[in-house]
């Protein structure tokens, strides 16, 4: 190599070594633009010196340019040519993308990144039989490797057939027993059709070869929450927690599983400590808004919806939570019926007036003013609203559901009819002892 300071394979060199993960960026880049004006007349070397330009490039279009001057210096480049098709990717240009990723392929078959990235845009453009070809390929050459079948089971989960998938992560895990990644995605599978038997079992094999593996111990978690085994899925955040303590989504889903185990004193408890980096996150203070709502805390709720709606004025699910408490509360101190009729107001117009729950709120804070006729008046529109949703749903289930809601709202009326303001002080009952877990019944 010429060690001159305007050297084309020095300089080459240098840009290729500084370009490395930890490297001089700065340097690399002085360096290639050496390297690019000095090998003008070597082809090969001038299209090498292009690439690493352009992966030093955060301007797309000035990245696009160096690796179309590489294939012009080097049409055989598969670096070039593979990069240019990554960068298509990137810019949602498929069909250029499946031009430059196939021609990589036909020089080298068993080149994974391209084999992975055609595969990639084939399925975004809906050509799902080819990509399934080229993984075919792929596997007909390294039936012993279990990425193929990976890769199978991945595009067949991207059709939405599981069974599929399944069958593939299996044969997967037949050639490679110990394909971490194997295991959890066929886990993701079985939890996907409920069958979560299977899929604590491949969890647990995942957690045998590598005890306390955070993403398996999240999903161990996720699954027992679905057959509300609350306990087993507070026990596995807790210990998630333990190692990260600063994790505020963990703790955020430990509130919320303590708040569905009927624990909302602790949900209560695991909100503050989240509140505490988070002070102005208007969803958890929304959270525990509604959970000190379920316990009667009613001054401390109003507190928390206050503070939300500094984030979210607009959100209707706010307003009317708000403006129903403060509504019905049985606390004196609490209820404002025209701040109330001010915030059902809002919620009503945020919903076009067509839900029948916000119009009931508005009903209420027209009831707490002792304008009675307006309470009658929106009421009885919600009721109205009700009926005609029951009669349109097909689910039974939600048919059912609705009905329970409509005979509230026909109270609520009838309330209004004997010129009688609603209250209502919900308090879910606290489990101080919550059941241990019941994982041998709840395997189905």
């Amino acid at each position: 190599i010429e060690y001159g300071a305007d050297s084309g394979p020095a300089n080459l060199l240098l840009a290729r070594l500084s370009s490395l993960p930890g490297g001089d960026d700065k340097q690399a880049k002085k360096a290639v633009d050496i390297a690019v004006e000095a090998l003008a007349e070597d082809r090969k070397a001038l299209a090498e010196a292009l690439v690493i330009r352009a992966g030093l490039r955060s301007d797309a279009q000035q990245r696009l340019a160096d690796l179309n001057a590489a294939l012009e210096a080097d049409p055989a480049s598969p670096q070039a040519r593979q990069l240019r098709g990554l960068h298509y990717i990137r810019e949602k240009k498929f069909e250029e993308a499946i031009q430059d990723l196939t021609q990589v392929l036909e020089r080298d078959g068993n080149n994974l990144t391209a084999l992975q990235t055609l595969t990639q845009a084939l399925v975004q453009l809906g050509k799902f039989d080819e990509a399934k070809a080229q993984i075919d390929k792929l596997i007909e050459r390294n039936p012993k490797s279990p990425l193929g079948y990976r890769m199978r089971a991945a595009l067949a989960a991207e059709q939405k057939q599981l069974d599929q998938a399944i069958k593939d992560l299996t044969q997967a895990l037949e050639v490679e027993p110990r394909d971490i990644g194997s295991w959890l995605a066929r886990a993701q599978l079985y939890q996907q059709k409920e069958d979560y038997k299977s899929a604590r079992r491949d969890i647990e094999e995942v957690l045998d070869l590598r005890p306390g593996l955070v993403i398996a111990v999240e999903l161990r978690a996720q699954i027992a929450a679905a057959q509300e085994r609350y306990q087993d899925a507070i026990d596995d955040l807790k210990e998630l927690i333990k190692h990260a303590p600063g994790n505020d989504q963990y703790r955020l889903q430990l509130g919320l599983l303590y708040a569905e185990d009927k624990r909302p004193r602790k949900a209560i408890e695991e909100y503050s400590k989240v509140l505490q980096r988070q002070s102005d996150n208007w969803r958890i203070l929304q959270l525990r808004g509604n959970t000190f709502l379920n316990i009667g805390e009613h001054k401390k709720a109003v507190v928390d919806f206050e503070a939300a709606l500094k984030g979210a004025p607009d959100d209707d699910g706010l307003l009317n939570n708000l403006a129903w408490l403060l509504a019905t509360s049985p606390d004196d101190a609490v209820r404002n019926g025209k701040r109330s009729v001010e915030l059902g107001r809002r919620a009503c117009e945020a919903t076009e007036f067509k839900a029948p729950h916000i119009l009931s709120t508005y009903a209420a804070g027209f009831a707490e003013l002792g304008d009675f006729e307006n309470a009658k008046k929106w009421s009885a529109k919600a009721v109205d609203l009700e009926e005609k949703e029951i009669e349109a749903e097909e689910d039974a289930d939600v048919r059912d559901a609705l009905s329970e809601q409509l005979k509230q709202l026909k109270n609520e009326l009838e309330s209004y009819r004997q010129k009688k303001p609603w209250r209502e002080r919900q308090e879910v009952e606290e489990d101080t002892d919550p059941s241990e877990s019941t994982e041998t019944s709840q395997d189905a």
